[in-house]
């Protein structure tokens, strides 16, 4: 696709942006704050399109702005500040996500597995740290194929894609040995929750 020649207006807003960053690298506050005023709001926007959720998107922002102040002296001046700025808030929205996708399988999985329950066979209640170390030697106990798929997944914090290009399975042969594992380990674990 073949790009529209900027009009006057547009190369001076973009030679401003230009300027504005080069002096952010250099610990100008001012021009942090003229970027960010500028362009918060439309960057939300940007991050809101892919987490849905409008706080999300403006976690998104705060991150990229601070990443941008934390590493100024590494960055180059780029040619579109703004091409810039809403491919970081972007990628930065799209770590939000896939992060609260690992957070809630984790949760899915200490649920269907009963983590952090008391014991309904036993006289007294078992600690979280008894618990977690219980579980922790279940999880290492794990054989074969179906262990390692859930240690990746769990301790690794991996994707069903990510094993499957490390381990030369299937997607559908992770997702079916995640499962063989829960079911060792729910046996493994009977009498830790109800």
């Amino acid at each position: 696709m073949r790009r529209i020649a900027n009009t006057p207006a547009e190369e001076t807003k973009q030679e401003s942006d230009r300027a504005a960053f080069a002096r952010l690298r250099m610990g100008d506050e001012a021009a942090m704050a003229t970027l960010f005023f500028r362009y918060a709001s439309p960057l939300e926007r940007v991050a809101a399109s892919v987490v849905r959720d409008p706080d999300t998107a403006r976690d998104a922002v705060q991150i990229v702005f601070t990443r941008l102040w934390e590493r100024r002296a590494e960055l180059e001046v780029p040619d579109d500040v703004v091409a810039y700025l809403h491919r970081a808030v972007y990628h930065a929205a799209q770590n939000l996500v896939r992060t609260a996708r690992r957070e809630e399988t984790r949760r899915t999985v200490s649920e269907e597995m009963g983590v952090g329950r008391q014991t309904p066979s036993s006289d007294r209640a078992v600690t979280d740290a008894e618990l977690e170390t219980i579980v922790r030697k279940a999880i290492f106990d794990l054989n074969g194929r179906s262990g390692e798929v859930f240690r990746l997944a769990w301790t690794g914090r991996l994707t069903y894609a990510q094993i499957a290009a490390m381990t030369g399975m299937t997607v559908k042969g992770v997702e079916k040995a995640r499962a063989r594992a829960i079911t060792q380990l729910r046996a493994a674990l009977r009498g830790y929750w109800p």
